[in-house]
C-alpha cells in the first residue's frame, strides 16, 4: 500500500513537471510567435513609411514643377507683353491667341510647338526710292497648317467693311463727302459711333484701305522667307477685335480673311487644321520664327 502511494505521488509529480516544461515551451512559441509579429508589423510599418515619404516626394515634385512650368509661362506672356505698343486690343488679341492654342492642345488637335504666336513684329519693306521702312503688324501666327498674318483694329462702333457707291446706293453721298472721285465699284470702308447721350448724332470716320497694312506685311514676309521654305503660305487677316463694335463685311474679296469675334478666330485655326495638309514640320517652324526675330525692326 506505502508503495503505492509513492508510485501516485511520482507520478503527480511527473505529470506536473511534464505540464510545467509544455506550458513553458509554450510559452515560447508564444513569445517567438509575437516577436514575429512584432518584427514583420514593423516591417511592413517602416515599407508603409517609406512608400508614403516616396509618394509624398513625387507630390512635392509634381507640385513643384508644376509651379515653374507656370512661372515660365508667365515670364513669356510678360515678356511677349512688354513688346506692345501700349493698345489694349492687341494685348486682348495675344491673350484670345493664346487661348485658342491652348484650346487646340487640349482638343490634342496640335502639339505645343507646332503653333507659336509673334506679337508686334515689324517687318522691313523696301520702297520704290530704295527706302526701307518698317510695316507693324499686330501678329504673326505659324502653323503647321501654314503662316498667318493678324492685323488687329482697335475700332469702335458700326463697320462697314469693303462698301463701295454701288451698294450703299441712296446713302452713297456719305462716300461722296470723303472721296469725291471715287468709282462706283472700288471698296472702301466706314465706322460710324455714337457718342453722344442723346443718340441723334453719328460720329462717322472714313477709312481708304484698312486691308493694305496686313496685305503688303504679308509680301513683305514672303519675300524675306524665300530660298528658307520649300513652299510659302501666308494668309492675311484683318482681326476686328474692339469689344464695341458690329461688323458688315460687304467686300467681294477672299484677302484678306475678315474676322470680328473671338469664338471666330478660334473656328477658323480649328477648320485650318481640319481642312488643310500639314505644309511645315516643327524644325521648319522654329527657324522660320528665327528669321522672322532677326528682321524683325521692333523699336
Amino acid at each position: 500500500m506505502e508503495f503505492i502511494l509513492i508510485g501516485l505521488i511520482v507520478v503527480l509529480l511527473s505529470l506536473v513537471i511534464w505540464l510545467l516544461f509544455f506550458l513553458k515551451k509554450k510559452h515560447k512559441d508564444f513569445d517567438r510567435l509575437i516577436e514575429e509579429y512584432q518584427q514583420e508589423t514593423a516591417i511592413s510599418l517602416a515599407k508603409v513609411e517609406n512608400n508614403f515619404k516616396m509618394q509624398n516626394e513625387e507630390t512635392i515634385q509634381n507640385v513643384k514643377e508644376e509651379y515653374e512650368n507656370k512661372i515660365t509661362e508667365y515670364e513669356t506672356y510678360v515678356d511677349s507683353v512688354k513688346k506692345f505698343t501700349r493698345n489694349e486690343t492687341e494685348i486682348n488679341t495675344h491673350k484670345t491667341l493664346l487661348e485658342v492654342k491652348n484650346e487646340l492642345i487640349r482638343q490634342e488637335a496640335i502639339k505645343p510647338l507646332q503653333m507659336m504666336i509673334l506679337p508686334n513684329i515689324y517687318l522691313p519693306q523696301k520702297k520704290v526710292d530704295d527706302e526701307i521702312q518698317s510695316i507693324k503688324i499686330s501678329h504673326i501666327v505659324l502653323l503647321s497648317t501654314g503662316l498667318y498674318m493678324i492685323d488687329t483694329k482697335d475700332w469702335e462702333g458700326n463697320i462697314l467693311y469693303g462698301i463701295t457707291k454701288e451698294k450703299s446706293k441712296e446713302f452713297s453721298f456719305i462716300l461722296d463727302e470723303f472721296f469725291p472721285a471715287l468709282e462706283s465699284h472700288t471698296e472702301k470702308t466706314i465706322v460710324s459711333v455714337n457718342r453722344y447721350d442723346d443718340g441723334k448724332e453719328l460720329n462717322v470716320k472714313a477709312y481708304e484701305a484698312p486691308h493694305q497694312q496686313v496685305v503688303a506685311a504679308s509680301a513683305s514676309l514672303e519675300e524675306i522667307l524665300q530660298g528658307s521654305l520649300e513652299e510659302i503660305s501666308i494668309t492675311p487677316i484683318l482681326y476686328f477685335g474692339h469689344w464695341n463694335k458690329r461688323v458688315q463685311n460687304l467686300s467681294q474679296a477672299s484677302l484678306p480673311k475678315v474676322i470680328d469675334e473671338e469664338s471666330s478666330l478660334y473656328d477658323f485655326f480649328e477648320q485650318e487644321l481640319k481642312n488643310r495638309a500639314p505644309l511645315y514640320s516643327v524644325a521648319e517652324l522654329e527657324r522660320t520664327k528665327e528669321l522672322i526675330e532677326r528682321v524683325d525692326h521692333n523699336p
